[in-house]
């Protein structure tokens, strides 16, 4: 634009009520600067987009989120040699299927939590507290997180029916 059409724009906009001022316009653009305002404007935009994507990117994993990859590996060392497959090689009745999950009792998250922490029967239990000493694992033994992740991965295996 020349700078008598730039003046003209500037006054056509002082005349007109704030509320019109602010609508933007084919014909009026106001420059910031070397700058037309609709790109500073465009950039502030951008600015807070950016923004409020980070922290939505942050909120939507929290530290305590649910790891399934880690868990699905400790899975692979701790128990898939009795339950691979989501099956039972000992105890038929006790697979990770949701019927028997169901049928035991065991179709919550809390409540593989304790079997996993504790065992049962001839499972053992991986917890780091776990007692009887015969109850339990003598591999290393898994944290209070680790088993909440792995309660949290038999639950979404078995209602993918562990394909």
């Amino acid at each position: 634009h020349s700078s008598r059409q730039t003046s003209a724009m500037q006054q056509h906009l002082v005349n007109k009520r704030p509320s019109q001022a602010m609508r933007p316009s084919a014909k009026a653009v106001v420059h910031v600067g070397a700058r037309p305002k609709f790109v500073v404007v465009a950039q502030q935009l951008t600015q807070h987009l950016v923004a409020g994507l980070a922290a939505l990117a942050l909120s939507a994993c929290p530290a305590d989120a649910v790891d399934l990859v880690a868990a699905q590996a400790k899975f692979n060392v701790a128990c898939i040699g009795c339950h691979q497959g989501g099956g039972n090689v000992l105890a038929a009745g006790a697979s990770l299927f949701p019927e028997d999950l169901q049928r035991n009792g065991m179709n919550d998250e809390e409540s593989l939590y304790q079997i996993i922490y504790k065992g049962k029967g001839k499972m053992p239990g991986y917890g780091i507290d776990c007692a009887p000493r015969g109850q339990c694992t003598f591999a290393a033994r898994l944290s209070d997180n680790e088993i909440k992740d792995l309660s949290s991965y038999v639950l979404e295996r078995a209602a993918a029916g562990w394909k």
